[in-house]
C-alpha cells in the first residue's frame, strides 16, 4: 500500500454576499506526494485549477498563496484534474493530509461537477497521529510548528501546495503510519466527522457568538433540506463548538464547528455526520464538563455576591 499526502490551496469569494451555498471554497491547487511501503518518496502530482466559480481571487488567498488570476487562466478544469489525481493515486493507498479541511473540500468540489466521490476516503489526519506519537497533546499544530517539532526544514514556500505537501511527507515519514491508521478511529474519537455528509463555509462574521445564532447555526438537514433542530453548543476547545441535531424524518447528526479570525472578521467552516457510539460518548463528556463548569461559576459568582455582603 501507498501512502498519498495531500494538500489543497482553494479560492474563496471576495465577498460573503458572493458566496455560494455548500460551497466553502472553490480548490484551484493541487498538491500531493506518494510514499511507498517503506515511507520513501515514490512520486509526486500537482496541477493548477482554473475555478468556474469563484473566478476572481479572494485578495487573502492571492497574498497567502501568490497565485493570481493569470495563472489560474492556464490552469486545467476540475474534472481533467481530479481524474488525473485519481488515475495517479492508483488503487491501494491511504489518503493522508495535514488537518480537517481537505478531505470535505475535495468531495465538496467533486459533487459540485457532479463527480462521483465514492473512491475519495476520508482522509487520516496526520495531526492526530502527531499528537499521538510525537507530543502525546491534544491540539492543533501549524504545519511549521510540527516540522520545527521534529527539527524538519520546510520544503520551499508554504502555501504553495506542491511544497507543503513535500513538507508534510516529511513528518509522515517519521511517524509509525501503519500503527497509526490501525487505531485511527480510536485516537479520533469524536474529534473528526470522518464521514461527512454536508459542509459549509462562512465568513464576514462579527464575532463567534453572532456565528453561532445567526445563519451558521441555523442548519438544513444533509438529506431533506428542512431545518435541523439543533441543541446548545458546546465548546470542544478555544476554536471548536459541537451540537447534536435532529430531523424529525432523517434522524440525528453531529455538528462540528470550527472558528477562526481574518483580519477584523471571522470565518467558520460546519460540518455535519452521522453520530456512532464513540461520537455519542464524546458529546456526552463534553456537555457534562461544559455544565459543570457552568455550575461551578454560578456556585463562585454567588459566593462571591455574599462576601460582598458581608
Amino acid at each position: 500500500m501507498n501512502y498519498v499526502i495531500l494538500d489543497l490551496e482553494w479560492n474563496q469569494p471576495v465577498s460573503q454576499d458572493r458566496a455560494i451555498e455548500g460551497l466553502a471554497g472553490e480548490i484551484i491547487q493541487f498538491g500531493a506526494v506518494k510514499l511507498d511501503g517503506e515511507k520513501r518518496v515514490a512520486d509526486s502530482f500537482e496541477a493548477v485549477v482554473r475555478p468556474c466559480r469563484y473566478t476572481k481571487m479572494n485578495r487573502y488567498v492571492k497574498k497567502l498563496t501568490g497565485i493570481d488570476e493569470k495563472m489560474l487562466a492556464g490552469g486545467m478544469p476540475f474534472p481533467q484534474a481530479l481524474d488525473a489525481f485519481h488515475r495517479w493515486c492508483g488503487e491501494d493507498f491511504a489518503l493522508l493530509t495535514w488537518g480537517h479541511d481537505d478531505g470535505p473540500l475535495l468531495k465538496e468540489n467533486a459533487r459540485l461537477h457532479d463527480l462521483p466521490t465514492d473512491w475519495i476516503a476520508a482522509p487520516y489526519n496526520l495531526q492526530v497521529l502527531f499528537n499521538e506519537q510525537v507530543t502525546g497533546e491534544n491540539r492543533q499544530w501549524s504545519l511549521a510548528s510540527g516540522l520545527e517539532k521534529l527539527g524538519l526544514a520546510p520544503d520551499d514556500a508554504a502555501h504553495d501546495a506542491l511544497h507543503d505537501a513535500r513538507s508534510t511527507a516529511q513528518i509522515a515519514a517519521r511517524l509509525d503510519l501503519d500503527k497509526g491508521i490501525a487505531g485511527y478511529r480510536d485516537a479520533t474519537s469524536a474529534l473528526l466527522c470522518a464521514d461527512v455528509l454536508a459542509s459549509a463555509g462562512f465568513r464576514g462574521l462579527a464575532d463567534p457568538a453572532t456565528a453561532l445564532e445567526g445563519a451558521v447555526g441555523e442548519i438544513p438537514c444533509p438529506v431533506c433540506g428542512q431545518p435541523l433542530e439543533r441543541g446548545e453548543w458546546v465548546e470542544q476547545n478555544g476554536e471548536k463548538r459541537i451540537a447534536m441535531a435532529v430531523c424529525p424524518e432523517h434522524g440525528r447528526f453531529f455538528v462540528r464547528l470550527k472558528l477562526w479570525r481574518t483580519g477584523k472578521t471571522f470565518s467558520a467552516r460546519r460540518t455535519l455526520c452521522r453520530p456512532d457510539e464513540q461520537i455519542d460518548a464524546f458529546y456526552r463528556e463534553k456537555a457534562l464538563r461544559a455544565r459543570q463548569r457552568a455550575e461551578k461559576r454560578r456556585a463562585d459568582g454567588a459566593t462571591g455576591e455574599q462576601a460582598g455582603e458581608n
